[in-house]
């Protein structure tokens, strides 16, 4: 689980983005299928992920450092 801890400055200067950028919500996704662990609450999606994973999938990996 990815755990971001802000202070009370750190709020202050935040600001949200208009919408989800692709790339991170990927590469976020692509941890998760790393970092698999059994008490993931993800346990579906990785069933349904694997029933329908491509093998040249897998390239997707080699763009994102661990």
């Amino acid at each position: 689980m990815l755990r971001i801890r802000f202070t009370d400055r750190d709020l202050a200067l935040t600001r949200v983005a208009p919408a989800a950028d692709m790339s991170a919500e990927l590469s976020l996704s692509l941890h998760l299928l790393a970092t698999r662990r059994p008490e993931s609450r993800l346990g579906k999606w990785h069933e349904q992920l694997g029933r329908r994973w491509k093998p040249r999938s897998a390239m997707l990996f080699d763009l994102f450092a661990a």
